[in-house]
Order: structure tokens, then sequence, then C-alpha cells
């Protein structure tokens, strides 16, 4: 079967689940209670065990130096992704500060915890979970540092200040106990790994099922009635991955790297952060009609990129 067919599938699947959220939710056998307690469950909980669970493999020194390799170039490319979306807000005269901080921020925020790890566990060995781990929280990090920074420019938001609070969160705890474990080889009990596994495999569907819920609060028209949607989805969801191929291809030390990074780099808006988005002035309804956008134009797009480019 063709890698075209294989991430197709996957994507398939993914979106009879986001189906599924919005027509429970519309029959009201899903309350909008539930799905805001879930979101902070997945951002504060699940994505944290996710990233644990990534790290429980051998690595040698050589994927240890790939691994810092891979961490900062994934953070420059992250800050091209930020600075496209100013420069063509700028282009397309985008003066309303919320709207500003939502071509800041959506041109470049991955959704790679819940929709990138799924593709990957199908296409590449498990090697390639520690580069997925490294680019889900370098992507985090650099959110809730800098992106907040940017996002309060852009919305001319002010006092927003970077604490420890902000970066000792769930997911960087997680990770720094995984490296614990990894570098240190300290071997995890069996009902632990297969606990944090099980979790780990109901993050994407729950996800999913969150995002469908929130589909099913916009009128269907005005989901995709916004013009600025689709030019930041051109960079985010075309634009970037083919600058991450060309420019990748050159330095990647071996293929699951460049697989890794390409994959991540084509991936949609995450729903969990949309709560981050708000509360440094983007524009709600902005926000969550480019989550359910890129979602579904996602199908398409990255079965296309994983053909092209891998």
């Amino acid at each position: 079967m063709s890698i075209f067919i294989i991430t197709l599938n996957q994507m398939i699947a993914l979106f009879i689940i986001v189906m599924a959220g919005y027509i429970l939710t519309r029959a009201k056998m899903i309350q909008k209670e539930w799905i805001d307690g879930l979101m902070k469950l997945l951002a504060n909980f699940f994505l944290p065990v996710l990233i644990f669970n990534s790290l429980q493999l051998e690595i040698s020194p050589e994927l240890a130096k790939n691994g810092l390799f891979f961490s900062w170039t994934y953070v420059v490319f992250c800050l091209v992704g930020m600075g496209l979306g100013l420069l063509f807000a700028k282009l397309f005269r985008i003066k309303n500060g919320s709207e500003l901080c939502c071509w800041a921020s959506c041109s470049w925020i991955p959704n790679i915890a819940f929709v990138g790890v799924p593709i990957i566990q199908v296409l590449l060995p498990p090697q390639a979970l520690f580069y997925t781990s490294l680019s889900i929280v370098s992507s985090l990090l650099l959110t809730f540092t800098f992106g907040i920074f940017v996002m309060d420019l852009c919305s001319k938001k002010s006092g927003t200040k970077i604490s420890a609070k902000t970066l000792l969160n769930p997911c960087t705890i997680a990770l720094l106990l995984g490296f614990l474990t990894l570098f240190l080889d300290i071997p995890m009990p069996k009902a632990l790994l297969s606990a944090t596994g099980m979790l780990t495999s109901a993050t994407t569907p729950l996800a999913m099922l969150a995002i469908g819920s929130i589909m099913s609060r916009i009128p269907f028209r005005s989901i995709f009635s916004s013009w600025q949607i689709y030019v930041v989805l051109v960079i985010k969801l075309i634009i970037l991955p083919v600058i991450a191929y060309f420019v990748m291809s050159i330095f990647s030390p071996d293929y699951i790297f460049l697989a890794v990074f390409v994959i991540s780099a084509a991936m949609p808006m995450p729903a969990p952060l949309l709560a981050s988005l708000t509360a440094h002035g983007g524009d709600l309804m902005w926000g969550t009609r480019f989550v359910v956008v890129s979602t579904l134009a996602s199908i398409i797009t990255l079965p296309v990129t994983v053909m092209l480019f891998l």
C-alpha cells in the first residue's frame, strides 16, 4: 500500500471521529461544559502523558546529538512561520489587533500531538517518536514564551510576564521526567508503561471529538466565510511544509529526522491552544474557524505532502 493511501486512510479515520463529535454535540449527547473540561484535560494531562510515553525508548549518543539539532532548528522554523504570518498580514493590510494576533500565531502553531503522532506511528519506526516529542515541546515552549509576547504585541495587550510557572507546566515536567528516565536508563514498570500507552492511544480520538464539538457551535456557512483564513491556511499547510522539505533535506542527518520535521511542519492548528490565543487578545471566532478549517483541509494536504516529499 502506498504511503499516500496509508496517510489518507489515517486522516479519513480522524475526520470520522471529528464528525462523530459534531453529531453527538448537535444531538445534545455532548455538553459544552464537558468539552471545555476535556480541552484542559488534554493540555494538562493527556499531552504530558503522551510526551513521557514517547521517550520510553533506547537511544544512541548519535540520536541524542541529532535530537539537540532537531530542537533548535525546529524552533527557528517556527519563528520563520510566525514571521511569514506577520509579513502576509502586512501585505494584506490587516490592522485589527485581534486578527493580527491570529495571523501571527495560527500561521505556525502545530497540532503535532493530536494529529501528527498517529500518522508518524503508522509511517515511521518507534525512534521517530523521540523527534516527535521534541517538536511538541519545542513548539509549546515557544508558544508560551516568545509566542505570548508577540500575541500581546499584535493585540496591543500589555502586562503579561513570562514566569517560572509558565515554563514549568505539565508538558515540560513530563519532558524532564522522560529525559531523566531516558538518559539514566531507568527502567519503568511494565504496568506503568501499559497504562501510559493506553492513555496515549486515547489522546487523539478525544481531541478529534473536541474539534467536532467546537465545529458544532459555529453556523456551518460562517466556518468557511473568512478569506483571511485561507491565506493563513496556504502559509501553514502548503508554504511551510515546502520550505521545511527543501531546507531540511540539505541538513537532515537521516530520513526519519527529515520525515518527522516535514510532517510536523504540515500540521493544522491545535484546538487546546485556543484558550491561550483568546487570553492574549486573539479573536476567538477567527481562531475557532481556523482550527476547524485547517483540520479539515489537512485531510487532503497532509497525504499529498507525504506523497510528494517522503
